[in-house]
């Protein structure tokens, strides 16, 4: 039994990696079985198809995301600037995984699987940013007239923006880079006197 979720696994972690850096639609079922090291038939004992298989990995990357964001927005060790830094460290370590062309390809070819991926990210953007910022006011950083709910929607509208492929496309940046100077420059407008956050990657 510990064999069998032992292959699964390898499998789903195989298909996160060539998705995110091929796109989903250039990966065939052989290039993933080649690089879990099984055959294509054992990829089929444990799914049916490979959008099934395709969902499995993109649920099983989202659950690992959420309980990162998790970790950080119930932090209560951490303060302002230290809940800030651990998600920025984060954020850059998982756009870093992430291709433009994955982006693209889910986008316009995948639509279900991105309704997936964006009822993932509008939950945990809102709910860390929102943890955030209520941590901000009550250590005196964070505006006190700042409504968290109204900037919470509108730091992840404007995060759905930065990393939309078109955009990308046409700012001729990464989607790294999009979000870092988004970041630099929302939470600096909500900050008090004059501190300033510099994110250095």
């Amino acid at each position: 039994m510990e064999a069998k979720k032992g292959k699964r696994v390898k499998i789903i972690e195989a298909s996160q990696y060539l998705f995110m850096r091929y796109s989903i639609s250039k990966v065939t079922v052989k290039e993933i079985a080649d690089h879990a090291g099984v055959s294509k038939k054992t990829i089929y004992n444990y799914f049916d198809s490979k959008n099934e298989l395709q969902k499995e990995a993109i649920l099983s990357f989202l659950k690992t995301v959420t309980g990162k964001v998790n970790s950080i927005s119930q932090n209560d060790n951490l303060d302002f600037f230290g809940k800030i830094e651990r998600w920025i460290n984060f954020a850059s370590r998982f756009l870093f995984d992430l291709n433009e062309v994955f982006i693209e390809d889910v986008q316009k070819n995948h639509p279900d699987i991105w309704k997936i991926i964006e009822h993932h990210r509008k939950n945990n953007i809102l709910k860390l940013f929102s943890s955030i910022i209520n941590c901000g006011k009550k250590e005196g950083y964070v505006k006190e007239d700042i409504d968290e709910d109204f900037i919470s929607e509108l730091f992840y509208q404007n995060i759905k923006i930065v990393t939309d492929a078109d955009f990308i496309y046409k700012s001729n940046y990464s989607i790294k880079k999009n979000v870092v100077q988004f970041v630099e420059i929302f939470f600096n407008g909500l900050l008090k006197d004059k501190k300033n956050i510099d994110i250095n990657l």
